[in-house]
């Protein structure tokens, strides 16, 4: 028995995270890429088969397990030409984690068979994904951004009404890249009052200028 023997060397190919502009649901689309290798096996006859046995990844997998990334390459033997063909078709949110600069290389071995006994051959695929800056984003679920304030004045049979001086909440944010670090900003004066955000937890406090406030009239 001869053994199958690939044409050629590995291939290796280069794909970009599309950066995520709202959340990580939006981005719902795939990294694709594709490519064939031909062979020669001088036994004409052998009924040749091929399978993915292994993928060794090189960077942060994020929360992907390793069956999970092994899946996303599929091959196979195009009944025309009798080449080996791959197709690696990966979810654009499985590498939201990867930020900026951040690179994950995925290595796939593929394995031909010939169906008899030490009649194999190995190629391998190399998928580099490169990591995007995505945008941060709030989150609904404990964000608080209503708030109210009241003048100072007074009440009935001319009682003093201290009014309610400050409103303030929190704001909530996530970032699918996972070395990022969110920053709050927008502390201003305003006509009427100062509105003051933590830079670091999103904590927001608005505080009524009373003497600002005197021209205005109830209601």
């Amino acid at each position: 028995n001869d053994a199958p023997v690939f044409s050629g060397t590995g291939a290796s190919v280069s794909l970009v995270e599309t950066a995520e502009a709202t959340d990580v649901v939006a981005n719902s689309g795939d990294l694709t890429a594709d490519g064939s290798f031909a062979f020669t096996d001088l036994d004409l006859t052998d009924n040749h088969s091929v399978t993915v046995t292994g993928v060794s990844p090189t960077g942060d997998i994020g929360s992907a397990a390793g069956n999970d990334i092994l899946d996303l390459m599929d091959v196979g033997i195009d009944p025309e030409t009798g080449d080996v063909t791959w197709t690696f078709t990966g979810p654009e949110n499985m590498f939201d984690h990867l930020d900026d600069g951040d690179t994950l290389e995925l290595v796939y071995t593929l394995t031909l068979t010939d169906g008899n006994t030490g009649g194999t051959a190995t190629q391998t695929v190399t998928i580099t994904i490169q990591g995007a800056n995505d945008t941060p984003f709030i989150v609904a679920a404990g964000t608080d951004v209503d708030g109210e304030v009241t003048e100072a004045g007074v009440g009935a049979l001319n009682a003093a009404a201290p009014g309610v001086p400050e409103a303030s909440g929190t704001i909530v944010a996530d970032d699918v890249d996972a070395a990022a670090e969110l920053a709050f900003s927008g502390s201003a004066e305003g006509d009427f009052g100062s509105f003051v955000i933590d830079p670091v937890t999103g904590a927001w406090t608005y505080t009524l200028s009373q003497a600002a406030t005197d021209t205005l009239a109830q209601g």
